[in-house]
């Protein structure tokens, strides 16, 4: 699924955006895909193989106002920070320091 594009229109207010309901159930539609796209990516790399368990299609998603300040309940679980616009992907469950900034960069 490609990200949702939510439309807000020509001007404030003037009718022609997404209104708001439609426009936040893209807003979720789309984290769950980023969800599912870093999950899969993540997965199929050697590293994490043992990271694996019975809870495969399940992935702990945070999202706060800030960065992560308390250790990862979960390997693979992700802490999107709203804030600043920065995720976080749980590499181990120790320490806040097993949160790795993820940085997209263009191929």
């Amino acid at each position: 699924m490609p990200v949702e594009r939510i439309e807000v229109g020509s001007s404030g207010n003037d009718g022609t955006g997404d209104p708001l309901r439609t426009a936040f159930a893209k807003v979720n539609r789309n984290f769950e895909w980023l969800a599912s796209a870093l999950t899969a990516r993540i997965a199929s790399l050697p590293i994490f193989a043992h990271v694996r368990h019975e809870h495969d299609d399940y992935v702990p998603r945070h999202v706060a106002d800030g960065p992560p300040k308390e250790p990862p309940t979960r390997y693979g679980a992700m802490w999107i920070d709203a804030g600043r616009g920065r995720i976080y992907l749980a590499t181990g469950t120790a320490s806040v320091a097993d949160w790795r900034e993820l940085r997209l960069v263009e191929p």
